[in-house]
């Protein structure tokens, strides 16, 4: 089947930071269960957001079972895997207000948790292994353009 879809691959790029930014075991657990469970698991913010936009559920997990895409759905997840996911959107409009919505979430909810986002606009499901290869380089390119803020905060009142 010779498809075209608009691919977002989603890494979170800072699960050890996130995990290990405290040193209290239940808040290191936790902070795994975010990334693993409310990112991308069922109910979690992948899902919520999928939901309001078609206003229909999704089988997050189908793509365990599933050996290839459904011709007529307008969202269906690749993947889901350490800390990435892969998600075809049969329109752009849709995958760009999706990712919108995503990076939104995760900074309302999740506000230290860092995710790089790569996109390739047509992406053409029978030849996988090249389309999956330009995308990861989209996403390298999107990563290496970051620039964290390392500034150490301070109080505009004291002198040093």
């Amino acid at each position: 089947m010779n498809k075209l879809k608009f691919a977002v691959l989603i890494e979170a790029t800072s699960i050890q930071q996130y995990i290990f930014s405290s040193n209290k075991l239940p808040e290191n657990i936790g902070a795994s269960f975010i990334i693993e469970k409310l990112l991308y698991g069922k109910n979690g913010l992948m899902d919520v957001i999928l939901k309001q936009m078609f206003s229909r559920d999704f089988d997050i997990n189908l793509w365990k079972e599933a050996r290839d895409l459904e011709p007529d759905s307008p969202c269906e997840v690749g993947y889901i895997g350490g800390g990435n996911t892969l998600v075809f959107f049969e329109y752009e409009k849709h995958a760009k207000f999706f990712i919108k919505s995503f990076s939104t979430g995760c900074l309302l909810k999740y506000p230290s948790l860092r995710i790089a986002i790569g996109v390739k606009s047509d992406f053409n499901t029978t030849q996988y292994k090249d389309e999956y290869e330009k995308l990861l380089e989209d996403l390298k390119k999107r990563k290496a353009r970051h620039i964290p803020n390392v500034s150490i905060a301070k109080h505009g009142i004291t002198t040093d």
